[in-house]
């Protein structure tokens, strides 16, 4: 078993960062990513919760960090100096108490031949903000939220060129099919994309249309396929609902903890949270799952 695992039975990941900043200020439009270096302190403040709650790993507030997506956002020219800004950060909130996983979101982007994205270009873009997150010092990578196996290969075969773990989770939906990815690959199939191309842990993340229950579903037609390589959740806390134009989660913190209890005994070993949760709802993760 690869070092982020064999240290412990279960792992407690953070939470959400997004929302957390948006509790406090945050503008929706303006890149998160931004405020490692605007405002360093909101960022840092949610990431200590976060270990003082009970994390043992802390995710770099990298999601949206990669040179496509700063391009995107036109803010490309600050690409390392919001990135190395995070690395930073996460290392002073952990100060030695987590792992740090160094976050790779999705490109936004659809590869040809939907869209105009080569597989060349997307492998350009990962490497570089992988090459500066390991040069930073991360432990690890999360390369999260993928809707596209292929996105999601690709990925993860560009950030293994730099030897640390890899753990891969996909964002999925509702559909009049059952689960599935916006590609419309069941949670088996796109997770053995994932273990296929390297992943050393594979899972779920902020599904907006699913509830707890269909992550336990998640967990049950994936814990069995995925063997050995252990299996990641990270669900929202419940299906947002938009109140005087605000989206609002509604599951409790003690709703949650119960919830990890039941997904750590289909088999689930890294359990955190997504859009809505908080520094509390970790915290009823790492009561219900670890001794």
């Amino acid at each position: 078993m690869n070092r982020l695992f064999d240290h412990r039975k279960h792992l407690v990941l953070d939470g959400a960062m997004g929302t957390q900043l948006i509790a406090r200020g945050l503008q929706l439009g303006h890149p998160s990513i931004l405020w490692n270096v605007e405002r360093p302190d909101a960022v840092l403040d949610v990431q200590q919760k976060y270990a003082d709650a009970g994390a043992n790993c802390l995710t770099t507030n990298t999601f949206s960090g990669s040179p496509i997506m700063l391009d995107r956002s036109g803010i490309s020219d600050r690409f390392e100096e919001v990135n190395k800004a995070a690395v930073a950060i996460a290392k002073q909130a952990s100060a030695g108490r987590c792992k740090l996983l160094g976050d790779i979101g999705p490109s936004g982007e659809f590869l040809e031949p939907l869209g105009d994205m080569t597989e060349e270009q997307l492998a350009d873009s990962v490497r570089k903000q992988a090459a500066l997150l390991f040069a930073e010092g991360v432990d690890a990578f999360i390369v999260e939220t993928m809707a596209d196996p292929n996105e999601m290969r690709i990925a993860i075969q560009t950030v293994k060129e730099f030897g640390l773990p890899v753990i891969a989770t996909y964002t999925f939906e509702q559909t009049a099919v059952g689960i599935r990815t916006m590609m419309g690959n069941s949670p088996s199939e796109a997770c053995m994309v994932a273990i296929e191309a390297g992943a050393d842990a594979v899972g779920a993340n902020c599904g907006s249309s699913l509830n707890l229950h269909d992550y336990l579903k998640i967990a049950n037609e994936i814990v069995e396929r995925a063997g050995d390589i252990p299996v990641l959740l990270q669900p929202n806390a419940g299906a947002p609902t938009e109140r005087d134009g605000v989206y609002v989660y509604d599951v409790s913190t003690h709703a949650y903890g119960e919830w990890a209890a039941l997904a750590v005994r289909e088999g689930v070993r890294l359990i955190g949270g997504c859009c809505g949760t908080s520094p509390e709802h970790i915290h009823a993760v790492a009561q219900a799952i670890q001794p």
